[in-house]
């Protein structure tokens, strides 16, 4: 998580920042669901790349056709955990 210095944040990975800003508000922040979206612009792709390289992400790439037999048949509200 973030360090923070009399309550106000000293240095903070980047991927900790969405959490730490629940935190920071009075929250106990957590990811509740993930999605795809088909990314098919070989520029945009290139441009998730160099965002990596700077410290963003991670970013995962799936062919479409592998996500779309992999969760075929399963519904969101199903497979939700309390």
């Amino acid at each position: 998580m973030c360090e923070k210095a009399l309550g106000v944040l000293k240095r903070c990975a980047r991927s900790d920042v969405f959490l730490s800003l629940g935190s920071l508000a009075g929250y106990t922040p957590s990811i509740l669901t993930y999605g795809w979206k088909v990314q098919g612009d070989p520029e945009l792709i290139r441009d998730y790349g160099h965002n990596q390289i700077s410290g963003y992400g991670p970013f995962y790439f799936y062919r479409a056709e592998a996500l779309q037999q992999t969760f075929a048949g399963l519904n969101a509200a199903d497979t939700s955990q309390p």
